[in-house]
């Protein structure tokens, strides 16, 4: 028959019980670097919309800017240069 050793046993539940709070607490640490992460991600996503939408706000007053421009062609060459 085994001998029961109490101070053993109070050895190892104590080990335990510091081992889950030190789980515990790094646990918290993990929830709240996640959290912060998870705010910055949406902070960054929506700074990236806003300059998506700047973009193709852009390309649209480019693309009207050149269909209102008139061209110039070869014909209407003022600067007196031959080719």
């Amino acid at each position: 028959m085994t001998v029961f050793d109490i101070d053993t046993f109070e050895r190892r539940v104590s080990d335990l019980v510091r081992a889950y709070d030190t789980l515990k607490a790094d646990h918290e640490a993990l929830v709240a670097t996640h959290a912060a992460e998870v705010q910055r991600n949406q902070e960054v996503r929506s700074r990236l919309a806003h300059v998506i939408e700047r973009i193709r706000a852009l390309e649209a007053e480019t693309q009207i800017e050149s269909r209102a421009a008139p061209r110039a062609t070869d014909a209407d060459d003022t600067s007196g240069a031959s080719s």
